[in-house]
């Protein structure tokens, strides 16, 4: 017996979404995580393509023009990844003592620093200072959000072919229109929409003309009742 189909893609929608916010957020911290994202996605399709070929039902097809709220929350994911990135460049250290301990980030030893500060103060200790780090930081991360912004400004969401065989689409739709137009005016011919138009007004003048032969009908029977009862006093 098949699996039942599933009523809702919400449950796919959400664990992909948050797949996208781990690989995300903590990139910085694990780089090889978009590979593995990357090939279990792969394997992943290759199963749920099994399963609705083999184990499920197929879905059933519903008309949408987008994913709905799910752009939305991605879109903030790939925002806010950037700002948390950065953040852990920044901030993550390497301790000596435990955690949980307090330890005065003036008193740090060069290896106890992230990997950004000891990189920079390898570079020149004493220009990069602390204010300076985070000002480059900060540059950084503004610097990417208009990197993204204008890489999204330039790569289209529909493609140009896309958009393109659409308007072709429209365009033999109207020129298909208006021969069908041209060929019921030459030939005489009606559509469906003119044939009902035509029945209901011919279906009104049948109604409009029994009308008027009862209301003749009653004007002569009156009638008659009157001369008759006019003969009745004469005689």
């Amino acid at each position: 017996m098949m699996k039942p189909a599933a009523k809702s893609l919400v449950p796919y929608y959400n664990e992909a979404v948050i797949q996208l916010g781990f690989v995300a957020f903590f990139a910085m911290s694990f780089p090889f995580a978009p590979l593995f994202s990357f090939f279990t996605n792969l394997l992943e399709i290759k199963i749920k393509l099994q399963h609705i070929g083999t184990y499920g039902r197929r879905n059933v097809a519903e008309n949408a023009s987008g994913i709905g709220n799910w752009m939305a929350i991605m879109s903030f994911v790939s925002y806010f990844a950037i700002p948390c990135n950065t953040l852990i460049l920044l901030v993550c250290r390497f301790p000596s003592v435990p955690a949980g301990f307090h330890q005065d980030l003036d008193d740090l030893e060069f290896k106890e620093k992230s990997v950004l500060t000891q990189y920079l103060e390898n570079r020149d200790s004493n220009y990069w200072n602390r204010a300076n780090i985070i000002f480059l930081a900060v540059c950084i991360e503004h610097i990417v959000i208009a990197l993204k912004i204008v890489i999204a400004l330039i790569i289209p969401d529909v493609p140009f072919k896309v958009q393109e065989d659409e308007f072709r689409r429209q365009k033999v739709e109207d020129k298909v229109q208006r021969e069908l137009l041209e060929l019921k005016y030459a030939g005489n011919h009606e559509t469906f929409d003119d044939e009902m138009n035509r029945l209901q007004r011919e279906a009104a003048k049948i109604v409009e003309s029994d009308m008027r032969a009862r209301e003749e009908a009653e004007v002569e029977s009156v009638g008659d009742v009157s001369v008759n009862k006019q003969a009745v006093k004469a005689a």
